[in-house]
């Protein structure tokens, strides 16, 4: 392409883009393109620059005035080019998906409308190391001039893909890729509180005027929110879209939607995807934590095989309890007293908490979650509350359970920590600490009876202890014994269901039954908690174990 050609195409390509070809402005524009692999149809070069470009047949140096007679007003940047820079197709994106060889991270764009928006969230992007941007084909245009000068040359670095955008987020959802919504939604998690998943995920960000629309909203996995100054209701989008690239400071230092990483011996894994897992792994203890329900699912002091029983055959699937380790029965405990429709054991223990904070030291780990009220727990109880759940996880394992009434109306609770201990054999278990309390036998009808001596087990037991006091199980298989303590607590659950209960239950092997026994810290039937408007109560829980000695 001669001088002559290349001016006529500049001048063209100024006043009606013809896609693929974009028009560069600057050496650093150049450069990045240069150094992309796109094909480069032309340069041209001001008399007054200094930049050497790579040898090639098609360079132009001229007088300043003829690259401004071409663009059409006074340019003062001293390098152009004409460069082909195709954009990938949603065909393309999904192949790309499928090649990826590590979990990836993307920036979806439905509808936006200003294209200097458009390069300055590409530039975000690639700052803070996301893998690459998709464009909503509706939207302003990422090969317009605007868009390319605000992305200072990233636009030719990082994978860009245009394309129907609910197209675009279905490849995602297909891969089993976390879809993030950018939302000031109720509903929408702060920042700071949301914990960035560990495989791959795509970030949705909203117009300029209205943001994510509802479809938007529902289609999305999670919502999260940037916390504003009172008086401030919106962020520019793509100081918006950094924002949120760089994710949470607090509760984990360090961890970045970008960049997830965690205390030292904390791992957030994924088992099911959508489905997070802390896993700790402590020079004192190991123990993982499921953020669905809050839930303790196993806890393993060092020198000692784990306390906590979970079930081989447990379930790991949003809305189904998981069978082991400490479940959180709240507001009620076991069925409804007045609705056979709605869950047993209340709606704690299947819904996602959020994670609030996360500490590791020379002692374990602690890890913070809370739960508010929404419109789908109002469904079940209209009530207006905070759950807060705080695990010490160390040498003993310390539970704290503080129901925090918001509402303008006192509650009632009933509730449990609901701990599975694993045995080496129940027939061989006892416990003790129980002797002359009164109990409700509820294996068929209900009865009330004292306890004579220890607890022990040849058959089904679900009983209802009225007792304040410590108990210790007895594991004389397992050579050990587990000391169980409690506060806030007006009773103590004990449970196993033997032979022909364990065969009905799906999540649980028939045999298993001898395994495990539960001993669980609650407030139950005459032990119900009243919390006043504004007014709060705490549940807790530490389980100490030791050896016997042979």
């Amino acid at each position: 392409m001669d001088r002559s050609t290349f001016l006529q195409r500049l001048r063209e390509e100024m006043s009606s883009p013809t896609p693929p070809l974009v028009v560069c402005e600057g050496r650093h524009t150049v450069e990045a393109a240069l150094a992309g692999g796109w094909v480069c149809l032309g340069i041209g070069l001001s008399e007054g620059s200094t930049w050497e470009p790579p040898p090639g047949p098609n360079i132009h140096r001229m007088p300043e005035a003829a690259l401004a007679g071409a663009m059409g007003y006074d340019f003062h940047r001293g390098v152009v080019a004409l460069v082909e820079r195709p954009l990938g197709t949603a065909a393309d994106l999904g192949a790309w998906m499928d090649q990826a060889t590590a979990p990836w991270t993307l920036v979806l764009c439905p509808c936006l409308a200003d294209a200097a928006n458009v390069g300055a969230i590409v530039r975000n992007s690639a700052a803070l190391g996301a893998d690459g941007v998709v464009i909503g084909q509706r939207g302003a245009s990422p090969l317009a001039r605007k868009a390319i000068r605000a992305s200072s040359g990233a636009f030719f670095r990082l994978p860009l893909w245009c394309c129907d955008p609910f197209e675009a987020a279905g490849l995602a959802r297909q891969r089993s890729a976390r879809v993030i919504g950018t939302a000031l939604e109720k509903r929408a998690v702060p920042l700071e509180r949301y914990p960035a998943p560990a495989g791959s995920w795509l970030l949705i960000v909203g117009a300029e005027a209205g943001g994510l629309n509802a479809d938007w909203c529902a289609f999305c996995d999670d919502l999260v929110s940037i916390p504003m100054a009172a008086g401030v209701d919106s962020l520019n989008v793509a100081a918006a879209t950094a924002i949120f690239s760089l994710g949470p400071s607090p509760p984990f230092p360090g961890h970045t939607l970008m960049n997830p990483s965690l205390p030292p011996f904390v791992t957030l894994t994924h088992p099911v995807a959508g489905y997070p897992v802390y896993e700790i792994d402590h020079p004192i203890v190991r123990a993982r934590v499921a953020g669905h329900g809050a839930h303790l699912m196993e806890w393993q002091p060092a020198g000692h095989d784990p306390v906590l029983y979970l079930s081989p055959q447990a379930v790991m699937r949003p809305g189904k309890a998981i069978r082991g380790g400490v479940p959180v029965c709240w507001p009620w405990f076991n069925a409804h007293p007045d609705r056979a429709d709605l869950p047993s054991h209340g709606l704690a223990r299947t819904r996602f908490w959020e994670p609030v904070s996360c500490l590791s030291t020379d002692t374990g780990v602690e890890l913070v979650f809370t739960l508010a009220d929404d419109d789908h727990t109002r469904a079940l109880w209209p009530c207006e509350f905070r759950l807060t759940l705080r695990m010490q996880l160390g040498t003993d394992l310390h539970l704290s359970l503080r129901t925090e009434n918001l509402g303008p109306e006192a509650f009632g609770i009933t509730e449990a920590l609901h701990s599975y201990l694993a045995v080496g054999d129940i027939r061989r278990t006892r416990i003790e600490g129980l002797d002359e309390a009164t109990y409700v036998d509820t294996v068929g009808l209900a009865t009330g009876r004292i306890q004579s001596g220890a607890v022990e087990f040849s058959g089904e037991v679900d009983r209802i202890y009225t007792s304040h006091g410590p108990v210790t199980v007895q594991d004389a298989s397992g050579r050990r014994e587990v000391l169980v303590e409690n506060t806030g607590s007006g009773s103590v659950v004990v449970w196993n269901p033997w032979i022909e209960k364990a065969k009905a239950l799906a999540d649980l092997p028939d045999e298993d039954f001898g395994s495990f026994v539960c001993v669980e810290t609650a407030n139950v039937g005459a032990a119900r908690v009243i919390v006043p408007p504004g007014g709060h109560h705490e549940l807790g829980l530490r389980i100490s174990v030791q050896r016997i000695a042979e």
